[in-house]
């Protein structure tokens, strides 16, 4: 009796963790939906689409999460000095100070002022010297200048720029969206 207790709490946990994942079919949406701007910001930094589109699925859990639907912040961005916009702050614990986030008017504004950070900051300087070819370097280089603290970084955007064929877009006269190899229905977004 206790194992089958164990395996439905397991099961319950499971289907809990893989209800909040976005499925490939709205991963695919997303694409659809932000590719444009993604190779129009491409052309205007040499960041890849890949790159740009790679990092708001994984960021914004495919614009599901709550600072993409509700402050359409699809990168996550903190306010930081200079920010003179909108802002929210996240729900945390009270003896944990509260992590301000920018809000912007929509989705674009956040692709071009995340775009427009990267252009800025001097430890991502390096990565310019990339193509936009090069989808690989600047997943590493990524993990390397912003996102250290996650060992894992560039091998999931590389995962997530391969499985839906996303360096299709980095031809800066590209703008068709990627067709994924596999069908979208009934597979699971997996970036870990």
């Amino acid at each position: 009796m206790r194992t089958l207790y164990i395996l439905f709490t397991f099961l319950l946990f499971t289907n809990f963790l893989m209800a909040n994942k976005p499925s490939n079919l709205e991963i695919s949406a997303y694409i659809e939906q932000y590719h444009d701007i993604a190779v129009q910001e491409m052309k205007r930094s040499g960041i890849p689409a890949s790159i740009l589109l790679a990092q708001a699925i994984l960021l914004s859990e495919s614009g599901t999460n709550s600072l993409a639907i509700d402050n359409n912040n699809h990168f996550a961005t903190k306010c930081g000095t200079g920010w003179n916009g909108d802002t929210s702050f996240s729900n945390t614990k009270s003896d944990i100070p509260a992590i301000c986030y920018k809000t912007y008017a929509d989705a674009a504004n956040s692709f071009i002022d995340y775009t427009n950070l990267l252009m800025e900051e001097t430890t991502c300087r390096p990565l310019f010297r990339y193509s936009y070819y090069d989808y690989k370097s600047w997943a590493t280089g990524l993990q390397k200048c912003i996102y250290s603290h996650d060992n894992k970084y560039a091998e999931k955007l590389v995962k997530i720029i391969k499985k839906y064929n996303l360096d299709d877009l980095d031809n800066p006269n590209s703008f068709s969206t990627p067709s994924p190899q596999k069908p979208i229905i009934g597979y699971e977004f997996e970036i870990d």
